[in-house]
């Protein structure tokens, strides 16, 4: 299956259809595996479905101040050049790391997931 739509998608796409090919795939092989579980498992997809979409609602929100930093940045820095642009590139994770990790916080999320491994942790960094 795989490979016959490899060569459909390789002869209207080039080497990208490869690359969709394989996505494709791979989302079809995951669907197949949630249908068996959920039908014989009797598993629900609520909760993690839930935590799914506030993580990519947390990811939205990380893109959106992250950006606004490099745009800012980029306004005073150049990133053609190598030493403004690590600049850059570590301001603006630092800010899209805490903004992350104040929504998981702040949400509780990160307890949901970690459990108590998160106090260990914060523990060990002398946080708590």
């Amino acid at each position: 299956c795989k490979m016959g739509l490899n060569v459909v998608m390789m002869k209207a796409f080039g080497i990208t259809g490869a690359v969709f090919a394989t996505a494709i795939g791979y989302l079809a092989a995951i669907t197949i595996n949630l249908f068996v579980i959920r039908k014989y498992a009797n598993y629900s997809f609520r909760l993690p479905m839930k935590r799914g979409l506030l993580i990519l609602i947390f990811n939205f929100v990380m893109l959106i101040f992250a950006g606004g930093v490099y745009k800012l940045l980029t306004l005073f820095l150049s990133p053609a050049q190598k030493g403004a642009s690590i600049v850059i590139i570590i301001i603006s994770a630092i800010i899209g790391a805490f903004v992350y990790a104040s929504l998981s916080f702040k949400s509780k999320l990160i307890y949901a997931l970690f459990g108590e491994k998160v106090n260990r942790m914060l523990k060990k960094l002398r946080l708590l």
